[in-house]
């Protein structure tokens, strides 16, 4: 698994010994013990506060200015950003390598409370202003040796583009590769089998440190991958889908593309098939270096998009060819 930046006790407050912390620096270190995470971003009214060595390493990476808070007769190192400047300093961190707990200020009958309600890693980093999906991937391999089926998911939470897939047979876990290449995720989370199987998983290392980006792998709870468990999840989220029917949602004025179904393409709309999706691959002389990358392609041509998403999930339904391919 890929190393995070500090899998140690920390020692918080630079004593080496648990500092009995009271207020808001106490509620801060009792929710850290909450949860496994390398920060954690607490809201206070309307900035979102560090303590302790996370003030300290967000000074540091974020270049931000780290005061000094008293409590119980101890003096705490703080930090802060506004609440409405967050996800910049969040997408910062986590592209450095950390993985970032949020805890946001609910509004309760007798005041207000703090929780955390999620744990930011590159696959479930929400990035409405980039223009390349960032797939968040689940590979699971079943019985049968080395030509066992291998279960494929990608997942773009900012679109809420989601595609499942299965291969079997002679060469599985080689197209099953295939398709994580094409995919390049940021994250993957190897299923039970899969996360024992060394030899797997350095292949998928490989092909995916072909794209020269760093993909991080993360172990999830095994018990998520469950087929009954699983089943029910897809059921709730998507109404009628089953695991034998996972359709590729997507939003916006121009057609869904059809189911995968194994091996089966997605379908693409006759209009989306004239779209030249990428430029050259050799340079172009004739474009500035401070034009847009796709500047001269079709897809640069069709903006405005409907739809925030528009434009991020363009791109994967016209460069991802697959043997099969229906058409409207």
């Amino acid at each position: 698994m890929a190393d995070s930046p500090d899998e140690e006790d920390r020692d918080w407050f630079g004593t080496g010994e648990p500092t009995e912390a009271s207020g808001i620096v106490g509620e801060y270190l009792a929710l850290s013990r909450e949860v496994e995470a390398d920060v954690l971003a607490m809201q206070m009214g309307d900035f979102y506060e560090f303590f302790g060595e996370d003030a300290e390493l967000v000074g540091e990476e974020l270049d931000l200015q780290v005061s000094q808070r008293s409590s119980g007769g101890e003096s705490y190192a703080m930090a802060g950003v506004p609440v409405d400047d967050l996800a910049p300093y969040l997408k910062a961190l986590v592209e450095r390598g950390y993985r970032v707990a949020v805890a946001d200020q609910h509004e309760v009958a007798d005041g207000h409370e703090r929780r955390i309600d999620r744990v930011v890693t590159p696959g479930t980093l929400l990035d409405p202003t980039g223009d390349d999906a960032q797939y968040l991937a689940t590979l699971v391999r079943g019985d049968g040796g080395p030509d066992a089926t291998v279960g494929l998911a990608f997942l773009d939470v900012t679109t809420g583009r989601f595609q499942a897939t299965a291969v079997s047979g002679p060469s599985a876990e080689a197209r099953a590769l295939t398709e994580c290449y094409r995919f390049a995720p940021t994250e993957v989370l190897p299923g039970p089998d899969a996360r024992n199987n060394d030899a797997l998983l350095e292949r998928l290392r490989e092909s995916l440190g072909a794209h020269g980006g760093e993909t991080r792998f993360t172990l999830h709870d095994a018990e998520a991958f469950a087929p009954g468990r699983a089943k029910h999840t897809l059921r709730e989220q998507f109404g009628d889908a089953t695991a034998d029917s996972v359709v590729s949602l997507t939003s916006g004025r121009i057609p869904s593309p059809l189911s995968r179904r194994g091996r089966t393409a997605l379908s693409i709309h006759r209009y989306e098939r004239l779209w030249v999706m990428r430029p050259p691959l050799r340079g172009a002389p004739w474009r500035s270096d401070n034009e847009p990358k796709d500047v001269g392609t079709t897809h640069y041509c069709n903006r405005p998009v409907v739809s925030v998403g528009s434009s991020r999930m363009r791109e994967p339904r016209c460069t991802h060819p697959t043997p099969h391919l229906s058409t409207r």
